[in-house]
């Protein structure tokens, strides 16, 4: 009786974890290092494609990546409306306008691979 128990708990918990996911279409061109979230703006950081944005909870991705010169993106975080974008080689890049164009903003950074 008590395998029974055990063995249905197991298996409604794995139903349960299962209905939380559900796969999106994309983004395309790269493999995803990264993801950001600000308000309802969902950021995607990928190696060798730049940063994709989708703002439908992921049904569709737009490439955003106006002023970024490096388009390998380890990292990526948000502060209030501010996104930051941690490249392998071009430093760290700024967008106030949610991806819509990006700055570099490497002063006093000496190391331009940002991982982190």
């Amino acid at each position: 009786m008590k395998k029974i128990l055990i063995f249905t708990i197991i298996l409604i918990s794995a139903t349960f974890a299962n209905a939380q996911w559900q796969q999106t279409s994309g983004p395309y061109g790269g493999d995803i290092f990264c993801l950001a979230v600000s308000g309802t703006n969902i950021f995607a950081g990928t190696y060798g494609s730049g940063v994709f944005l989708s703002t439908d909870s992921g049904s569709s991705w737009t490439a955003v990546n106006n002023g970024i010169t490096n388009t390998t993106v380890f990292s990526l975080t948000a502060s209030g409306t501010n996104i930051f974008a941690g490249t392998n080689g071009g430093g760290v890049f700024l967008s106030t306008d949610n991806g819509n164009s990006w700055a570099a903003v490497n002063n006093g950074l000496t190391n331009t691979r940002v991982y982190t």
